[in-house]
């Protein structure tokens, strides 16, 4: 576990990274300039559209439109066909007129303009995102993940174990309401008295004790303490 202060502000920034990336987009890490990033956060945008242009060993202009990431992505597939945009090192194949959807998850960075010569032969300058290289998470993310992992695993012990004392704190109570009325001589009492001792539910488990109270409960009538009492003796 991470010490206080520094550390503690370091972790609470790696589980916030953690977090993204359970809300992660397609390729959610990538190399650009060699340095490996999070396709996320500020720089970073999604896109969506259609294949404009596809630029074997370049990128795809893409005819749509872009903007923050929503984490939540949204559900619909609708396009923006607002404007042309370049997309470096877009990896995936996709000829001329693909539909990229929201569903589709894609991140890039933006990194300037891009400019290219036009069919008709004419200089077109257009924003650049560059999409970057996917790769694997780097190592200290994958520390932090499984250091969050045990965080979390000894979090939901801990509420088992709460649980678990609340539980047992319960039938601990209802168990001495119970035995007060047993003692009064209330037929149903007795029975589930003799059941919480056969059972140990809110008491240490005592054999003598259950059939004690069965009997006491039989004898007055009660035919489920009866029932209780003939399978205890057909298993002797």
């Amino acid at each position: 576990m991470l010490g206080s202060g520094g550390n503690d502000r370091a972790f609470s920034e790696i589980n916030s990274v953690i977090f993204q990336i359970n809300q992660a987009p397609l390729h959610p890490w990538r190399i650009i300039d060699q340095t490996t990033n999070i396709a996320l956060g500020d720089g970073w945008y999604q896109f969506n559209g259609k294949v404009f242009q596809n630029l074997p060993g370049q990128g795809i202009i893409v005819q749509g439109g872009y903007g923050r990431p929503n984490y939540h992505w949204r559900p619909d597939d609708d396009l923006d066909l607002g404007r042309l945009f370049f997309v470096a090192n877009f990896p995936i194949e996709m000829p001329d007129d693909s539909s990229i959807g929201n569903r589709s998850m894609l991140t890039a960075k933006s990194d300037g303009l891009y400019t290219y010569n036009t069919a008709n032969g004419s200089i077109k300058t257009i924003a650049r995102l560059e999409y970057g290289i996917p790769c694997s998470a780097p190592q200290w993310y994958i520390d932090a993940k499984i250091e969050s992992d045990k965080q979390d695993a000894n979090a939901e012990i801990t509420n088992l174990i709460i649980l678990d004392k609340k539980k047992r704190t319960a039938a601990t109570n209802a168990f001495k309401y119970l035995l007060s009325d047993a003692s009064n001589k209330m037929a149903y009492a007795q029975y589930s008295v003799g059941l919480r001792y056969l059972n140990g539910n809110g008491c240490e488990t005592n054999a003598l004790e259950a059939i004690r109270w069965l009997k006491l409960a039989a004898a007055q009538g009660n035919i489920e303490a009866s029932n209780k009492l003939a399978k205890i003796n057909a298993g002797r």
